[in-house]
């Protein structure tokens, strides 16, 4: 799709949304490209494969902060396309740090609390990445029925878990664009064609909450994460201190 845009905006023609919409179809039906006439497409099932991600991992033009940026939602799409054959792990990370869909559910710029300021960190990102991209809202048995105990199914995740991974999420920011302790986004709009919204946030070491929002017998802090069978962390716990790179 990038491809496409930049040769749509080389004619010269302005790049909306609608250049991109066409993009995308002649990716999925299959039509000679027309900045390279002799290229036909044919990945059919990559192609199939990185719309079914698109309807899991959504961002949505409709949304203020993204719908004037056609070049970035084109470049969020080519990286569903990329990721289409590989492996989750490496798609959940390259979403979540995509600029469309930091802004989209608003884990861009998250900050760590600050309770005299009233400031805590952004929730939505956690519960998406829980409720939608991951595990879902109850635990499963290996043919994907609910698991069930005293009838009921079993929760994956409560409203501490959400607070543990909304910490974790914490202290991500435009890529080289720090701008000392100002996080308006304004100033980090600079770039060719929006160029930052096509490039991974980076992490802004001294917003990151190291804190972690729990606090266990011994008085030490920590971010309460998953805690079932087959959870790696101990007792789901990710101790604090760590970077943001790291706790993602």
């Amino acid at each position: 799709q990038m491809d496409y845009l930049n040769w749509v905006a080389s004619i010269p023609e302005p790049v909306y949304q609608n250049a991109r919409v066409e993009a995308w179809w002649l990716g999925a039906l299959g039509g000679p490209d027309p900045a390279v006439p002799t290229l036909i497409h044919r990945d059919q099932l990559r192609q199939r494969v990185a719309f079914a991600l698109s309807e899991i991992f959504v961002i949505s033009k409709v949304n203020g902060a993204v719908s004037g940026q056609t070049r970035s939602a084109a470049h969020y799409y080519d990286r569903l396309a990329t990721h289409a054959f590989g492996n989750f792990r490496s798609l959940l990370e390259d979403v979540t740090l995509h600029p469309a869909m930091g802004h989209y559910l608003s884990m861009f710029k998250n900050r760590k609390p600050d309770l005299a300021a009233n400031i805590r960190p952004d929730e939505n990102y956690a519960r998406e990445i829980l409720q939608l991209f991951s595990i879902g809202l109850v635990e499963l048995n290996p043919d994907g029925t609910p698991r069930l105990l005293g009838g009921q199914p079993i929760p994956t995740y409560n409203q501490t878990t959400v607070r543990g991974f909304a910490h974790v999420f914490t202290g991500w920011n435009w890529k080289n664009c720090d701008q000392g302790n100002s996080w308006d986004w304004q100033f980090c709009e600079a770039g060719p064609n929006g160029s930052y919204w096509q490039e991974p946030l980076e992490p802004v070491e001294s917003r990151h909450d190291t804190d972690g929002p729990e606090v266990d017998g011994n008085g030490q802090r920590y971010k309460q994460l998953l805690n079932y069978p087959g959870v790696a962390l101990p007792n789901g716990r990710l101790p604090a201190g760590d970077n943001a790179r790291s706790d993602m």
